[in-house]
């Protein structure tokens, strides 16, 4: 699998965040019928539970009542909760803002071949990730190489195991390390483009051994 790459030029780690507080961040669409937004709900839940001064902000070109109306936020945290849609030049500036960044998609056979763009954006600014299975190589990634959590199901009890597991992961101080490295590992351009380059000369080299004439014309 070659997975969906990031402009890790863009999307670099930045200085650790002066306040301790919690800043829970999702990016891009919530409400494409892609998107888990009864798991976002309640890992937020969770986490009000567990950090009750934790901040949450979704940042998504979707209408923001829309939004709202979907993820019918709990009055305990609505006035924490903040919707904004961004540009693309601002969005690393964002990502790096926020502590962790939430990522629930629906399942199914076509997104076993899926990579959410925004893993790797969020990975490259040196931010772990909390997402679920079954959605491309993301549980591989993300168990691998520790760099975030996956929530088991949207329940109360499987969601504040979650939120357990989240927090304590924060206080490796390998983390953000390892969140960039693995960015640059897996989901750089430069990673990318070789690795089709590779793929591309073995198609190649095989199909000339099948039919000359393509070599013939390189």
């Amino acid at each position: 699998m070659i997975p969906t790459c990031a402009d890790l030029q863009r999307f670099k780690p930045a200085d650790p965040a002066s306040s301790s507080r919690l800043v829970i961040g999702c990016i891009g669409t919530v409400i494409s019928g892609w998107f888990l937004i009864d798991w976002l709900q309640a890992f937020f839940d969770a986490v009000d539970r567990a950090e009750p001064t934790a901040r949450f902000e979704l940042i998504s070109r979707d209408e923001p009542n829309a939004i709202i109306k979907a993820l019918n936020p709990s009055p305990a945290w609505r006035d924490r909760l903040d919707i904004q849609s961004a540009t693309p030049s601002q969005m690393p500036a964002i990502v790096q803002r926020h502590t962790v960044s939430v990522m629930f998609f629906t399942g199914g056979l076509s997104k076993l071949g899926s990579s959410p763009t925004r893993m790797a954006e969020v990975l490259g600014c040196g931010r772990p990730v909390v997402a679920n299975s079954g959605v491309g190589d993301v549980e591989q990634v993300i168990s691998r190489h520790r760099v975030g959590v996956l929530a088991r199901g949207s329940s109360a009890v499987e969601m504040d195991a979650c939120v357990v597991e989240f927090l304590s992961l924060l206080k490796d101080s390998q983390l953000a390390h390892r969140c960039r490295r693995t960015a640059e590992e897996f989901f750089s351009l430069e990673a990318g483009t070789a690795t089709y380059n590779k793929l591309y000369s073995k198609l190649l080299q095989e199909a000339a051994l099948t039919h000359p004439e393509v070599k013939a014309n390189q």
